[in-house]
Parts: C-alpha cells; sequence; structure tokens
C-alpha cells in the first residue's frame, strides 16, 4: 500500500567522519542517561493479564463526572483514559490531546458535549500521565500510537466511534486512526492540526513554516530539551500554561498538568518528534469518506493558514471552520465557536 512520510525525498547518503561517529556515540550514551532519568516511572504493564480495565478515582471536569480508568491491553500496553459513562447506549466521542498537553485541555467542551447525550472518553496518549510511558524512540511510532486506542476500543466493546476528535499531535493521531480504521469511526473533527502529507509539503516549500516549526528541529537533540522542559518542576509547561495558550488557566489545573509529566516524564512526548523524524508515523495514502470538521484559529503561531485544508483526494468530504482570532489552543481560545461547530458535526 503506498505510503507517505514527512519530508518524503531520497537524499544522498556521505560518509560519516569519525566526528560524526563520535557525535552518534555520544548522543546513543546521553539517549540511555534520558531515559533512565526521564522516561517512564511506572512497572511494565506485562505483569498484569491483558485486557482488563481498573476503575480508579472520580474526578469533575467542569459540571461532568469522570470515573479515571485504565485499560491493559493484550499487547501488553496500558492507556490511561477519563470516562463519563453512559453504558452501551450513549453514542461515543473520543477527544485526543496534542504535546504538551493532557485531557483537560477539553475542559471547555466536555460539558456541551455531555450535555448533547454523548459518552465522552478523554485518552491520556502514549508517553503521557499513566498511560504506558517506555523510553525508547521506537516505542512511539504510529503505528504504536494507534494500536493503542484501537486497543481500548476493542477493551471498552465499542466497534464504532460516533466521533473521534484530536487537537495538535491529537489530531496527527486521530488523522491516522481514521487512515488506517475509518471503520472504528462515523466522523472526524480535528482541531489546529494540519494532516501529515499538508505539513510534508509545506515543509519543503515553505521557509516560513520551516520557521515556525523550529521546535521540531530542537526536539530531535538528546538530553537538552528534556532538561529545559522539566527544570524547576517543568516550569516551562507552567510558563506555557500561563502565556502561550492565550486564556487565564487556573493554578488548579496548571498543577493537575505539572503533576501529569511528573508522573510519565518529558521523554515520552518528546519521543513523538523524534519518531516522526525517523519515519515512523508514514501516513496510509488511503482516501477517508467519513464526515471531518476542521476548526482552525487563524491566529496560530506555529502553524500556516493553509495548513488547515486536508488534501481532498484523501479527505474528501472535509469542512474547514476558520475562527479569525482563535489560536492554537482554538479550543480554549475560541471555545463558544468550537463547541458550536462540534455540536453541528454530531448533530446533523
Amino acid at each position: 500500500m503506498a505510503r507517505a512520510t514527512l519530508g518524503d525525498g531520497a537524499q544522498r547518503v556521505q560518509p560519516l567522519s569519525r566526528v560524526s561517529l563520535a557525535l552518534q556515540a555520544l548522543g546513543a550514551l546521553a539517549a540511555k542517561v534520558v531515559g533512565a532519568v526521564f522516561g517512564a516511572r511506572s512497572p511494565s504493564p506485562s505483569v498484569v493479564l491483558p485486557v482488563s480495565i481498573m476503575d480508579e478515582e472520580v474526578e469533575k471536569v467542569a459540571s461532568v463526572t469522570f470515573r479515571h480508568r485504565v485499560a491493559f491491553l493484550a499487547s501488553g500496553s496500558r492507556v490511561h483514559f477519563l470516562d463519563s459513562g453512559g453504558g452501551s447506549e450513549a453514542p461515543a466521542v473520543m477527544l485526543l490531546h496534542g504535546f504538551p498537553d493532557c485531557y483537560l485541555t477539553w475542559r471547555e467542551q466536555v460539558a456541551a458535549l455531555h450535555s448533547a447525550g454523548f459518552r465522552l472518553l478523554l485518552p491520556s496518549l502514549r508517553g503521557y500521565g499513566r498511560s504506558y510511558a517506555p523510553s525508547a524512540t521506537a516505542e512511539y511510532s504510529k503505528d504504536a500510537v494507534v494500536g493503542d486506542l484501537l486497543g481500548l476500543l476493542d477493551a471498552l466493546d465499542i466497534p464504532q466511534l460516533a466521533c473521534l476528535a484530536g487537537h495538535d499531535w491529537g489530531g496527527a493521531v486521530a488523522y491516522n486512526v481514521a487512515s488506517d480504521a475509518p471503520q472504528r469511526i462515523a466522523k472526524l473533527a480535528i482541531l489546529n492540526a494540519p494532516h501529515g502529507v499538508a505539513l510534508g509539503h509545506l515543509l519543503r516549500t515553505s521557509g516560513d513554516q520551516r520557521r515556525r516549526s523550529w521546535y521540531m528541529l530542537f526536539f530531535q537533540l538528546p538530553l537538552l530539551p528534556e532538561l529545559l522542559l522539566s527544570a524547576k518542576r517543568y516550569e516551562a509547561i507552567r510558563r506555557m500554561l500561563n502565556t502561550t495558550v492565550g486564556v487565564p488557566v487556573s493554578p488548579a489545573v496548571v498543577d493537575k498538568y505539572v503533576a501529569s509529566f511528573e508522573t510519565s516524564g518529558i521523554r515520552g512526548p518528546l519521543n513523538y518528534y523524534r519518531a516522526s523524524a525517523r519515519g515512523l508515523w508514514r501516513m496510509t495514502l488511503t482516501p477517508m469518506p467519513r464526515p471531518t470538521l476542521v476548526v482552525w484559529g487563524d491566529g496560530d503561531p506555529y502553524l500556516r493558514p493553509e495548513l488547515a485544508r486536508p488534501p481532498a483526494a484523501l479527505v474528501p468530504n472535509a469542512r474547514v471552520v476558520r475562527v479569525r482570532d482563535g489560536g492554537h489552543w482554538v479550543q480554549a481560545t475560541s471555545a463558544t465557536e468550537t463547541n458550536a461547530a462540534l455540536l453541528a458535526l454530531l448533530t446533523k
């Protein structure tokens, strides 16, 4: 089956110099140190019987009461998620967070969606919070991350989601679930996340987009990104939440973000970028005909506005809702517009 990758294109491989070899060896050693210090801190899920679900504490997000649950999958992976309940009768909507984020990124949406009668599932992606957080970059391939979510649906006996929604990296994951297993979703919603084919093309052709994406290159370095992001109890994450998101974030929410990263470490989230650069997120070039909504904040400093529209040949049934004053976290900066667009998709 044909596949595409971010930045496809053959490149001539030059012989490695002694300096290059030494730098690679140093990088490998640093990666081992990073894995020990910043990698997964929880025990291996293989000690738990496969395909089981453990119920944990209750948490109220906005006005909705969720149960924290952990699914132990046959693959040996583990997925932590919040479940609003409602049983098999309620159509299920799964909401995927991005980087560096957690389930609370959807705090402005859950009340509206729950009131409309939907069962809400808010997973922590692989590498985040209480979900499986291995240290190796190869463990963050598209197949591994998508496999976690399909395994979760199997564990919950949900043959098809009413909608899969994702923001940022969660949107990239959602596009891949839709391409690889279109029968598992009825509708798709994407918030400020480019389709991989469109992003790959623009990174090759647009100097402005390459400048906006500088951090992707920085995250390829060993050790340094982990050190900077985790310093002073994740001060960089606190600063992002208080300045970059675009709306005030309560101290209680900030503390929960930090607690999530203190549980998992930061290496797993960074490994999504590293795995992508190694070609481990090649998209399946299969047209995805499901109704698709893209909500796009045009004030996004990281992504050019033309990235909102996915390739028509691959996502032929897409509708783009642009929010002129919305930022990258459009679900926070423009919650009213985002909720109205999501409900219009879900209820028609």
